[in-house]
């Protein structure tokens, strides 16, 4: 599933960024789209619990 993702939003993001530079003449506005991707998710990723162990088992005999 990942590669489809992959795919189709790493196919589209060249043509997006070039849509909306052309249309708002702002040649920094993909890079305002990631920033703005990446502040949105921040809340997400800071209530994630913590996964890993707190004590390592050593799992070679």
């Amino acid at each position: 599933m990942g590669t489809v993702a992959t795919s189709v939003f790493g196919g589209l993001t060249p043509y997006l960024s070039q849509f909306v530079v052309h249309s708002t003449g702002w040649t920094t506005a993909p890079g305002a789209l990631v920033a703005a991707v990446a502040l949105a998710a921040l809340p997400v990723l800071l209530r994630l619990p913590e996964t890993a162990p707190s004590k390592l088992v050593n799992t070679t005999s």
